[in-house]
């Protein structure tokens, strides 16, 4: 073949058609991978609560069942015993749910039995829409505002515009039929959002 004849045919298959570009096609796969792979960490997260303490995790030795719902809160006092709050367990558990008023603060509290019968003692807000009223339907806790439902065993969120901002739960200890509460935490206490 000659110099002249092997450029024309060089030339000729510079130009012709050769399929796709593999390293385009990969690195197309690729990047739609990481973008499904993006939208399912974000959607399965999305109704995880967010959490700055870890709640108590005391429990009466029986179950609750709330057939008879919706359970409104009862408004109850809390009393000031040097740095904590101190609220009476007995009207935790007659009344099931309650909002409890904190002497030096606009924060309050909500406190309830779960069904497995664990107490949740929480700041009483639904954060996005600034609620503190909640009742109890079944299985499920409701902000009275929103209508956001959150699973009554573990807050996590159900339905509704406010899931990830459950009532925060707070730390808290179980003495001689009394829930003591970090007075600090609450005077404290902010909103996430």
């Amino acid at each position: 073949m000659k110099k002249s004849e092997a450029k024309n045919k060089f030339e000729e298959d510079k130009f012709r058609y050769k399929g796709p570009n593999k390293l385009i096609i990969a690195s197309t796969f690729f990047v739609i991978l990481a973008v499904i792979g993006v939208f399912y960490v974000k959607s399965s997260n999305s109704n995880q609560i967010v959490s700055r303490y870890e709640g108590g995790d005391y429990r009466l030795n029986e179950t609750f069942e709330y057939e008879n719902s919706p359970i409104s809160m009862t408004n109850i006092k809390s009393e000031i015993a040097a740095d904590k709050i101190k609220i009476s367990l007995e009207k935790i558990k007659k009344n099931k749910l309650v909002h409890i008023a904190v002497e030096g603060t606009d924060n309050a509290l909500t406190a309830f039995i779960t069904n497995a019968g664990r107490l949740i003692v929480a700041v009483a807000m639904c954060e996005p829409c600034r609620s503190t009223r909640f009742r109890i339907e079944e299985y499920n806790l409701v902000c009275e505002t929103c209508g956001t439902r959150w699973n009554l065993n573990d807050l996590t969120g159900l339905s509704g515009g406010c899931p990830q901002y459950a009532p925060e739960g707070l730390p808290y200890e179980v003495k001689d039929n009394y829930v003591y509460v970090d007075k600090q935490i609450v005077y404290e206490w902010k909103p996430r959002i």
